[in-house]
């Protein structure tokens, strides 16, 4: 379809200004955009930061046990319905300078962190950036400043903002999939960078092997089965190895997508699959058998 009188090729458009539940597209190569329709399919994801989703061109909040209308909140280890307890807070400054410039570390920012915040304490010359433990730079590396933007870097987004009447900052919800480790690219003396992010508490088991758990959000993988006519999805649990019973003490089902019918459950009561997923009707590669019984949904 012709857009005055020219065409074009369309990509989505989610910046600021802009209906978060209507289609709004950038041309490419082009820079402009424009609401293409008021309203996105249902179900879309009102912004990729959050669960809320789109319903006849309206936001909806979800909650993050994926309800609709849910009250249910992530705690500050972004565990759904959780008290806190399962992170430690890290927070620092950092002031350091180099008498010709250069790259220094600022922190390391371990595996499944969550809420991430970096922020120089004021405007400069300098630039943050984020590297691997590989010294493979993801933002700002090799002497090359990138405009500021959203990075998917490991398995979360980092939202680098560097706006024209306040200081630079990175951020991101976490958690990361990988070790991270924040630079600063030293132009002027360095008047400080202040950063905080939460980090996941290791849990011992009865050996010397460690038990760790978290919850990861992952693509939606295609439905291996049918119920009823429609497809099904699998139903996930976490297990804690080492003890002798299901997370949480009164199971709660984590839909992934769609839903799953009781009768579909009950008829997967007669297997035994275990190890970080049960599955209903859904075929899954990773869980293996063992005898331990379903808890009841």
């Amino acid at each position: 379809m012709p857009f005055r009188g020219k065409y074009y090729n369309w990509k989505p458009y989610t910046g600021g200004g802009v209906k978060p539940c209507a289609l709004n597209c950038l041309a490419e190569g082009y820079n402009f955009y424009t609401e293409r329709a008021p309203a996105v399919i249902d179900g879309t994801q009102c912004n990729a930061d959050s669960l809320d989703i789109c319903i006849n061109g309206e936001c909806k909040h979800v909650g993050c046990d994926n309800i609709l209308g849910s009250d249910a909140r992530e705690d500050r280890c972004r565990v759904c319905g959780g008290d806190g307890s399962t992170c430690d807070a890290i927070e620092g400054f950092f002031n350091d300078s180099l008498p010709r410039g250069g790259y220094m570390e600022v922190v390391q920012i371990p595996r499944g962190s969550v809420h991430i915040e970096v922020r120089e304490v004021a405007m400069s010359k300098n630039y943050i950036a984020l590297k691997s433990e590989g010294d493979d730079y993801y933002i700002n590396g090799a002497w090359t400043i990138d405009w500021p933007r959203k990075f998917d870097i490991a398995g979360t987004a980092f939202h680098y903002k560097r706006p024209t009447d306040e200081p630079e900052s990175l951020e991101a919800l976490g958690p990361t999939s990988e070790n991270l480790i924040v630079m600063v690219l030293l132009q002027e003396q360095n008047l400080g960078i202040r950063y905080k992010f939460n980090v996941p508490i290791t849990r011992t088991g009865s050996g010397d092997s460690e038990v760790g758990f978290s919850w990861n959000h992952q693509p939606w993988s295609e439905c291996s089965a049918t119920c009823a006519g429609v497809a099904t999805n699998a139903i996930l649990y976490l297990w804690l190895g080492e003890q002798d019973s299901w997370l949480p003490s009164k199971p709660t089902p984590l839909l992934l997508h769609g839903l799953v019918s009781r009768s579909a459950v009950q008829a997967a009561s007669s297997f035994s699959l275990e190890t970080k997923c049960i599955a209903s009707t859904v075929h899954l590669d990773h869980c293996r058998q063992r005898n331990k019984p379903i808890p009841q949904v």
